[in-house]
């Protein structure tokens, strides 16, 4: 019993044009019951998972312990689009959950399919019923427990030369 169930979102101007396109596999379980249902959906236009980074997580739910982990792929040229995609996935154990985003090039499609990792994270732990750990820490933010995200008090922005 497999079926697809792609779902694609437009929303922004022609300039500012943000898709996603997203997919949820899921595998037999582990028992190997014969009535399991296999869903597959293709990331955006068939898109190859060309993995460049990928982080591995524990959802801890009451008594137990499921691994998490999170695929980055490469930037690719959108040709419908006109501009780029990057897909990931999030495998919460047996179950994955694809998506590419979309931005004007590269570096946005890349930086936008980051901060979507934080809500798929988010949505995938509540759902479980379940919180996050990275190296047997609580995990918060992709963005934020990367250290990358300057922030500045209002008014002491660095004035310029400095």
């Amino acid at each position: 019993m497999g079926r697809q169930s792609p779902l694609t979102v437009s929303f922004g101007t022609a300039s500012q044009a943000l898709r996603v396109t997203a997919g949820l596999r899921t595998l037999p379980d582990k028992n190997n019951r014969p009535d399991a249902d296999i869903e597959l959906a293709q990331i955006a236009g068939n898109v190859t998972l060309d993995v460049i980074a990928e982080r591995r997580l524990e959802l801890r739910a009451n008594d137990n312990s499921t691994e998490v982990v999170v695929k980055l792929g490469r930037p690719v040229p959108d040709d419908d689009l006109g501009a780029w995609k990057c897909p990931y996935e999030v495998w919460f154990g047996d179950s994955c959950r694809q998506m590419a985003i979309s931005g004007e090039d590269s570096m946005q499609a890349l930086q936008l399919s980051i901060a979507t990792l934080d809500m798929e994270l988010r949505f995938g732990a509540n759902r479980r019923g379940g919180v996050l750990y990275h190296l047997d820490e609580p995990f918060n933010s992709m963005l934020e427990d990367s250290g990358l995200q300057v922030k500045t008090a209002p008014g002491s922005a660095p004035k310029a030369g400095e």
